[in-house]
């Protein structure tokens, strides 16, 4: 099958790279013009080197003819705070401009576009978060992401393009090329603190809620939307369905098999070290995430939390 993954630099797009190229004949879109990783490059079919916002790298991705296109390209959440026009200009119009091109391709059969979990804002405690949740747009991040979604939605019914958008969670793991920019991510950050520093600097109290997902497990979700033919027009959580505090996650890292008998300290954002028998931060009754669509697709998240930590501190 002929893929196009928008974005295969980054640290999505590229573990999806290496997952799919075995199998398929794969179209990489990067706008870095100097990936030095020969196995990463290794068995991509066709390399567009390219800023997805100009007119010429879309056509080259019109003329490459793939049957399904992988898009992973965003300002992360930092970035996207900076500046609302240029994060429309980045997140948004490009993925409209190549859209309203896809119909030159007699064989095209869906876009898979990587959403966020954060267009729901502020989970309620307690509650159980399905794609009919509530919507509440609290950052120039969210916005956009959902701006996209609403742009693959009425493109079905305008021209009938078939997408399926996937709200990510959390996602963990150690990236495919160095030079992705992930450890700013909670549990890489998390994790690369502990074994660099011996330590655990928490940036809050330990009390804000996080759905965890591997790496791995995403780019399984991404196989399984490529086979099936009943995912059009669909919104789907990606997530663990799995929800841990901070400090729980802390806890986690810290106690991995990895470190044996060594002893990690975790201090809070204040200063204050964590004692096993005394401040216990108050952690309100958790939100879960729905997964009962993801296992109606055939997936099923395999990879434990611990297994997943102990793998990323074994990388890094």
């Amino acid at each position: 099958m002929r893929i196009c993954i928008v974005g295969a630099s980054g640290y999505i797009g590229s573990k999806i790279v290496s997952y799919l190229k075995k199998k398929n004949h794969l179209i990489a879109v990067t706008k870095k013009k100097n990936i030095k990783n020969k196995i990463f490059l290794n068995g991509i079919n066709k390399l567009i080197i390219g800023n997805i916002r100009n007119k010429s790298t879309i056509s080259k991705i019109i003329k490459a003819k793939p049957e399904i296109i992988i898009y992973t390209i965003s300002l992360n959440h930092h970035d996207s705070e900076k500046n609302i026009n240029h994060s429309i200009d980045v997140n948004v119009k490009p993925l409209l401009s190549l859209c309203k091109n896809l119909k030159k391709i007699k064989r095209f059969k869906k876009i898979i576009y990587f959403s966020t979990m954060q267009v729901y804002g502020k989970i309620n405690s307690g509650d159980l978060v399905r794609e009919n949740y509530p919507i509440k747009l609290q950052n120039i991040y969210a916005l956009t992401h959902n701006m996209c979604e609403k742009i693959l939605n009425h493109l079905y019914f305008a021209q009938g393009l078939l997408s399926t958008s996937i709200r990510l969670s959390n996602s963990y793991g150690y990236p495919e090329l160095k030079t992705c920019n992930c450890w700013w991510l909670v549990l890489n950050e998390l994790c690369k603190m502990a074994k660099k520093e011996k330590k655990i600097v928490l940036k809050s109290d330990g009390t804000p809620l996080r759905d965890f997902i591997s790496l791995d497990d995403v780019v399984k979700l991404v196989a399984i939307l490529i086979r099936s033919k009943r995912n059009h027009k669909k919104i789907i959580n990606l997530a663990s369905g799995r929800t841990y505090s901070i400090i729980e996650l802390a806890k986690l890292v810290v106690n991995n098999k990895y470190f044996k008998k060594t002893n990690i300290p975790i201090y809070f954002s204040n200063g204050t070290k964590y004692l096993k028998s005394k401040n216990h931060p108050i952690v309100n009754k958790k939100f879960k995430i729905d997964t009962s669509n993801l296992r109606k697709l055939g997936f099923k998240n395999n990879q434990k939390i611990e297994v997943g930590i102990f793998d990323l501190l074994k990388k890094i």
